[in-house]
């Protein structure tokens, strides 16, 4: 089921990336508020025919990513490879920074306890086609023009200048509107499921008003207080201390998918999300499962 979910999710970005590059789809049409308004997707133009694209349902594609390499370290599998090679193509697409980034730290923690070698080489692996699929695809929809690389260091830039990327310009400016926002009395109960923030973006020249904070943690205490983001995070640790007190062979690469989700939440609201809760729910619930049986293979259906 995660297999297909995975094959899926790359069939339909490559088709709408193929779709908006082509011409067949443009900004403002049918298709691209279908996308928005149904899929809950985003899309935006980088130049050169290329579209970053991002969907709902990629927020469990780091955690699942990490696993699919953990499990090639310990067994070598075609369907592990076909994974990896599909979650690196979304990764191509999707270009969110704090993805990246969980992914790294995410694949660094395999470290722990496994075959340095082989980890190496998955990690290797996993980074360069992320890097060629990018550069191939970017190389066909700007028709031979470009390589992209220097969208990459767009990105990274962005980081330490947000003023020069949409993105990042439009987090900076909601942060100090939700710092006021959770600053109250209220921010120890939260204020609800569904909680906006209002303020001017000089894209639009206009106050907006949003529900998608773009910082997770502030948003869920917003939403549910200091006390629901404290006991969300207290189960969370508990997880991770019954991890590593009591490690087994499939250790490293549960400590991964739930520290992966972590840094994820920083800027996206993984933890709180249906699909961040199954996650959680399911490591939680199959926990206990794999300490009886260390040498059981991983697997999450």
């Amino acid at each position: 089921m995660v297999v297909s979910a995975i094959i899926g999710n790359v069939a339909f970005t490559l088709f709408t990336l193929a779709g908006f590059s082509s011409g067949i789809f443009v900004l403002q049409d049918h298709y691209y508020h279908w996308l928005r308004d149904v899929a809950t997707g985003k899309i935006t133009d980088v130049g050169l025919g290329y579209f970053r694209i991002v969907l709902n349902e990629q927020l469990l594609l780091i955690p699942l990513f990490v696993l699919f390499a953990g499990k090639q370290i310990f067994k070598k599998e075609r369907l592990n490879l076909l994974v990896i090679s599909s979650a690196a193509a979304i990764m191509a697409v999707n270009l969110t920074r704090i993805y990246y980034l969980a992914l790294i730290i995410g694949l660094g923690i395999l470290f722990w306890k496994t075959n340095w070698r082989r980890t190496v080489k998955i990690i290797s692996v996993s980074l360069i086609s992320i890097f060629i699929i990018f550069t191939a695809l970017h190389l066909i929809t700007s028709r031979g023009q470009n390589l992209g690389w220097e969208f990459f260091g767009l990105r990274l830039q962005s980081i330490t200048a947000p003023q020069i990327e949409d993105s990042s310009l439009s987090r900076m400016l909601l942060l100090p509107k939700i710092i006021e926002k959770i600053i109250i009395p209220d921010s120890i109960f939260g204020l609800g499921l569904g909680d906006t923030v209002t303020v001017f973006s000089p894209i639009f020249n206009k106050e907006i008003t949003t529900p998608h904070f773009d910082w997770g943690y502030l948003e869920i205490t917003a939403e549910s207080g200091l006390i629901g983001l404290s006991l969300w995070l207290f189960l969370i640790v508990l997880l991770i201390r019954d991890i590593i007190k009591k490690p087994n062979k499939n250790g490293p690469v549960i400590l991964s998918m739930i520290i992966a989700l972590l840094i994820i939440n920083i800027t996206s609201p993984a933890l709180f999300h249906v699909f961040g809760i199954m996650l959680i729910t399911t490591i939680a619930a199959s926990n206990d499962a794999w300490k009886q049986s260390s040498d059981a293979p991983l697997h999450i259906s």
